[in-house]
């Protein structure tokens, strides 16, 4: 299998507006508005999935993906995970075949990006 590797770093901001005034001052320009996702996470009955660090989600916004994440290796502040992520075509669909598969939606959450 073709080794599917995220890395993540994440950084706690005091002052956006600070940080946006810097960027504008370098020329930067918007790429990409804010864009509004709906995400679902599912596991097993027992927790398995939650137990073993890993995630299973069932993410819309623009379009509709599914993403396997392993458990994240850290170091240097770093997170180094498994994730293979895929296109699919229709959130109902997709969720029921999740759960014919005998998983179960365990957490629904919404955001910005």
């Amino acid at each position: 299998m073709t080794d599917f590797v995220e890395q993540e770093a994440k950084f706690h901001i005091r002052n956006v507006q600070e940080i946006h005034t810097r960027l504008e001052g370098l020329g930067a320009q918007l790429m990409l508005a804010r864009q509004h996702e709906m995400n679902t996470r599912f596991d097993r009955p027992d927790g398995a999935m939650k137990a073993a660090r890993e995630v299973l989600r069932l993410r819309v916004d623009q379009g509709v993906r599914l993403t396997y994440k392993g458990a994240a290796r850290e170091g240097a502040g770093v997170s180094v995970r498994t994730e293979i992520e895929m296109k699919v075509d229709n959130a109902q669909a997709a969720e029921a075949f999740l759960q014919a598969l005998g998983y179960v939606p365990v957490e629904r959450y919404e955001k910005y990006r």
